[in-house]
């Protein structure tokens, strides 16, 4: 979804090049703070006390000069984040006027990023991706097609969703980062397209796609992430098969064992039990890849009220273990509604 989309999204190397930021970071800090913004990263507290080890020591005694560094961090970053926010406000507008729509703020932010390119020398880069936007948005409000590095594409009510939730994460990653204290707080996450709620310290990310189930049929599939280090991943999905399986201990077996080989992990065994007094089937396998074992933990519950099912996922790099409580963790957090 991101790399679909990059073409328009203003590359943060642009704000890391300013000079009142380039000039008193490390290029592990710059990649710290790069991670942390973009729409696929994370931030673990490991590499924010990382971040925070490598300032400098006269600047951290001196409140002033801690002061001007990241408020120029933070207002160059919060322009490039804000222009995209509102930029794909613009594009959420637009598809439902059916004609171009912009919001109150897009010519200010627009502005705004525009001069971040005179400051950085990227001028050229910055002028591409405003009309990129503008194109976009555009595309939006009469249905018409753009091109992306996959191939063609439509701005849909589904791609804008999930890109909105994206840049939410890549807010509160930067402002967690920006905070010389490291914060953790539990908030409740309502879901209501996928009939639950989480409780979890920081936002997943969304996407929207279809799926295609035994006898060639189509149906949408929510999906739920949320990258928990380099290695790390949770996930949760509500697949709408538009109404109840006929035998549900076998569908979701086979579910489960399906969930695993589409990430290459074919031995496995699962195990049926009710969850929650509901249908349910729960297998863990790992795998060996060109990049290293993959681990992966996956509970399938049926919803036999909203006619479809649950896909309730851990995994990990590090063990089958980790996976296994990594999905334990998600499944306690989970509130059905």
């Amino acid at each position: 979804m991101i790399r679909l989309v990059s073409t328009f999204i203003i590359l943060l190397t642009i704000v890391l090049s300013l000079p009142a930021i380039a000039q008193e970071m490390t290029s592990r800090q710059n990649e710290i703070l790069k991670n942390a913004i973009s729409a696929d990263g994370w931030l673990t507290e490991a590499m924010h006390k990382e971040f925070w080890a490598a300032v400098p020591e006269n600047i951290k005694s001196d409140p002033k000069a801690l002061e001007i560094i990241f408020t120029a961090v933070e207002e160059s970053s919060i322009i490039a984040l804000q222009f995209q926010r509102e930029a794909w406000v613009s594009m959420k507008m637009s598809l439902a006027a059916r004609k171009v729509v912009r919001t109150p703020n897009y010519e200010a932010v627009k502005t705004s990023v525009l001069k971040l390119g005179s400051i950085s020398n990227s001028v050229k880069q910055i002028e591409t991706n405003v009309r990129n936007a503008e194109a976009m948005i555009e595309a939006a409000a009469f249905g018409k097609p753009m091109a992306g590095p996959r191939g063609n594409f439509y701005v849909t009510e589904e791609l804008v969703e999930q890109v909105l939730l994206g840049l939410d994460g890549s807010f509160f990653r930067f402002r967690r980062l920006a905070n010389p204290v490291w914060s953790y707080k539990v908030n409740e996450y309502p879901f209501p397209d996928l009939h639950i709620r989480i409780l979890w310290d920081s936002p997943f990310r969304k996407e929207i796609s279809d799926m295609v189930v035994e006898g060639g049929r189509s149906v949408k599939v929510v999906m739920l992430d949320n990258r928990l280090s380099e290695k790390d991943q949770v996930g949760i999905g509500f697949i709408d098969m538009k109404g109840r399986w006929a035998d549900p201990e076998k569908a979701a077996t086979r579910t489960a064992l399906f969930s695993l080989k589409a990430m290459g992990i074919s031995e496995a065994k699962p195990v049926t039990y009710r969850w929650r007094n509901r249908v349910s089937a729960e297998v863990s396998g790992t795998a060996m890849t060109s990049d290293g074992p993959i681990n992966a933990s996956v509970r399938i519950v049926e919803a036999p009220e909203y006619g479809g099912f649950w896909q309730i996922l851990g995994i990990s790099t590090g063990s089958l273990i980790e996976a296994v409580d990594l999905r334990e963790i998600l499944e306690k957090s989970i509130q059905i509604d």
